[in-house]
């Protein structure tokens, strides 16, 4: 396992006092717990991920955070001990049903008529839209040329997300369509933290859009309301702000599988 000093290093005793504690894990999916795919649906878990972190569970909350659906996220992981946030927060798993923050539900009919935009607009068969419901994904990582793609398809998207009202955002060889209030990983992040009192925290991802959640642990780390840190999962894709956001790295899925089974070695010896 390597942990990256960024400018802080957490060793082995801060991570046993904070395991100790009231101790929250939060993780993304795709780049971090599974590897990056060219066709979403084929995505899973990296190699023993699901049963270190059935094991976890058992010891303190995770928390998977992501821009997956609520669904795609429960087809591919498959434990029930977990909590799960889709949609960069905008999907909320409560009770066994997916609840839609008030913000955001008013918009669910203006991402369906973007959706049938897109598919009139969109004919290139190797980009992939995903109508997530309450957000829209266009996957390009396919086509021959991704940086073309992206540059011919932007003013595209951003018309369509003008015109019914939406956002868009890009991030690994991907756009996206979200309604335009204030829900992201970040607060997401900040609000379970809050909500399970949690005196300690990691979030790991990759992608830019967890970034609001690095930023968001940084400050509550900053604020002394959480001894919350951010590990970016980084590869030869991996976009700057990523990296500057983080806390620490991990040299991609494999090396966040090698933290995951260290961490639970410590709580293992925590636990006797």
């Amino acid at each position: 396992m390597t942990i990256k000093n960024k400018p802080n290093t957490l060793t082995k005793a801060q991570l046993k006092k904070m395991i100790q504690g009231k101790f929250g894990l939060f993780l993304d999916f795709d780049g971090t717990l599974s590897e990056i795919v060219d066709v979403p649906d084929e995505a899973k878990l990296y190699g023993n991920n699901g049963d270190i972190l059935k094991e976890l569970s058992s010891f303190f909350p995770i928390t998977i955070l992501s821009g997956r659906s609520v669904e795609s996220l429960l087809e591919r992981i498959e434990i029930p001990t977990l909590g799960y946030v889709g949609n960069h927060g905008m999907e909320i798993l409560t009770d066994d049903e997916v609840i839609f923050p008030s913000l955001a539900e008013p918009f669910l009919k203006n991402v369906g008529k973007a959706f049938e935009d897109l598919e009139r607009s969109i004919q290139e068969n190797k980009i992939f839209l995903e109508n997530k419901k309450i957000t829209i994904s266009v996957h390009y990582r396919n086509v021959s040329d991704p940086e073309r793609t992206k540059t011919e398809l932007t003013p595209l998207i951003e018309k369509i997300a003008s015109t019914h009202g939406l956002e868009m955002f890009s991030g690994r060889m991907i756009f996206e369509l979200r309604p335009p209030v204030k829900i992201d990983k970040g607060t997401a992040f900040e609000e379970l933290v809050k909500n399970k009192t949690l005196s300690a925290a990691i979030m790991i991802g990759d992608d830019v859009t967890d970034t609001h959640a690095f930023i968001a642990a940084r400050d509550l780390r900053l604020a002394n309301e959480c001894d919350a840190y951010s590990m970016a999962v980084i590869d030869d894709e991996t976009a700057s702000i990523v990296i500057k956001s983080a806390d620490f790295t991990l040299a991609g899925v494999q090396e966040t599988n090698q933290f995951l089974s260290s961490l639970l070695m410590l709580a293992r010896e925590s636990s006797t």
